[in-house]
């Protein structure tokens, strides 16, 4: 039977449902975020959560780069400004 690869779990990731299931009561579907630390949820737990496929982990290295502003000019080096010496002059 062929795997799919994903991501590893992370505590620093944002957990996500991927299978649809009752955590403390609430049902979660699948795609809704899981805060999994706001709901007092131990490490050892989500990583559970995770070993079964319940939940998966984004890391931020896969969000989209937001496209830069084709009409954006590029940054030029400041003017240069005149100190006290320079100003003063005897």
């Amino acid at each position: 039977m062929k795997t799919a690869l994903r991501e590893p779990f992370s505590t620093g990731a944002k957990a996500v449902v991927a299978k649809p299931f009752t955590f403390g009561g609430r049902t979660y579907a699948a795609g809704d975020s899981f805060p999994w630390r706001k709901l007092s949820c131990s490490v050892r737990k989500a990583q559970q959560l995770w070993e079964n496929r319940l939940i998966s982990c984004e890391t931020t290295s896969k969000a989209i780069a937001p496209k830069s502003d084709s009409k954006a000019k590029p940054m030029t080096k400041p003017a240069k400004e005149e100190t006290a010496d320079e100003s003063q002059t005897d």
